[in-house]
């Protein structure tokens, strides 16, 4: 089988932004398993199955595909403050469905879930100190830790950790309306599609012994460990498409619209003795856009066609930060805007 049985983009980046490419549910039966190995501990596999649904009225109208990737990469840095050997560990998992539905010959459904998870044992990092203030004052110890830390070795205080989530579905329905008596070739079609993430994490910004700084947001009972980042994003586009002129003009027209919130709630620590404190960094976005499209090509000759388009969209975009000090009594706002 080659790559084509298999399109399919697991980075931690596709996963959260929606950026697949996947063949659609065919007519037969078919299979594709690879398993990759390397050095590291790298093990990765895709499997698929596309799977014809063949009883009674669905024969030849229902095809659905299944498919699933997985990646596995073993650690190669140590931290010998927590006693840790496998910082730069990352794994996840990858399920993808879909299928296609032709209940009329002028009627089409495809639609597609997926569902993935990513964990790792945080980046690998190494302190450098640009220019040495009166810190080093308040932290004895720290600058020379500092310059002590090597590649592949990481005395960090702080437990590295970097996980997400994503799950979403996306579908197409398309009615192929046919002619009149003016208008040839016309389309109709609806995209919808929907998706959330999830992402925790613990970073030692300082990357050394010491609790100087560090930005966490994975949950729990302890507050100053904070919360996981939750976003969630709705899209919805009609579509019409046809020609006219005998085919020498081609357009398509519609509506748009996209739906977003998110909320970031991480907690920044700061260790120094005489600036001991943690700082609830809550950002909430709220975003939405929509938009009304035209668009026409018209083939003047043989060789020269002309294009022109018109739109008219609305954007409204919201932010919310709220930085509050978990370590006053009661906890304090410090900034609100």
């Amino acid at each position: 089988p080659d790559s084509e049985n298999w399109h399919l983009d697991c980075s931690p980046i596709a996963a959260l932004t929606g950026d697949m490419t996947t063949r659609k549910p065919a007519d037969e039966l078919e299979g594709f398993q690879m398993v990759r190995v390397g050095n590291q501990g790298i093990v990765n596999s895709r499997s698929m199955i596309n799977i014809p649904v063949d009883i009674g009225w669905f024969e030849d109208k229902l095809f659905t595909r299944l498919a699933f990737a997985s990646q596995n990469r073993g650690g190669y840095a140590t931290n010998p403050y927590l006693g840790l050997d496998d910082l730069g560990r990352q794994n996840s998992l990858t399920f993808l469905g879909s299928f296609r539905f032709l209940p009329t010959d002028a009627l089409t459904i495809d639609m597609t879930g997926t569902w993935w998870k990513s964990h790792g044992q945080g980046g690998i990092g190494q302190c450098a100190i640009a220019q040495e203030t009166n810190i080093g004052n308040f932290q004895p110890g720290f600058y020379d830790a500092c310059r002590e830390s090597r590649p592949y070795t990481h005395p960090m205080n702080v437990n590295q950790v970097q996980s997400a989530t994503s799950y979403g579905t996306w579908g197409t329905i398309q009615y192929d309306v046919g002619d009149t008596d003016w208008v040839e070739d016309i389309v109709l079609k609806s995209i919808t599609s929907w998706r959330q993430q999830t992402t925790a994490s613990a970073i030692d910004l300082d990357a050394t012994p010491f609790p100087m700084v560090s930005l966490t947001s994975r949950g729990g009972s302890d507050p100053t460990k904070g919360d996981p980042g939750d976003s969630e994003q709705i899209q919805q586009e009609f579509q019409i498409n046809g020609t006219i002129w005998d085919g020498r003009i081609n357009f398509v027209g519609g509506f748009f619209a996209f739906w977003e919130n998110a909320q970031r709630p991480s907690v920044t620590n700061v260790g120094i003795p005489v600036v001991t404190s943690a700082t609830l960094n809550n950002l909430e976005t709220d975003n939405f856009t929509w938009a009304f499209f035209s668009q026409a090509t018209a083939a003047l000759t043989e060789w020269a066609s002309l294009t022109a388009g018109l739109r008219y969209s609305s954007d409204r975009k919201q932010a919310m930060q709220v930085n509050t000090n978990l370590l006053a009594e009661p906890p304090a706002v410090v900034f609100d805007g």
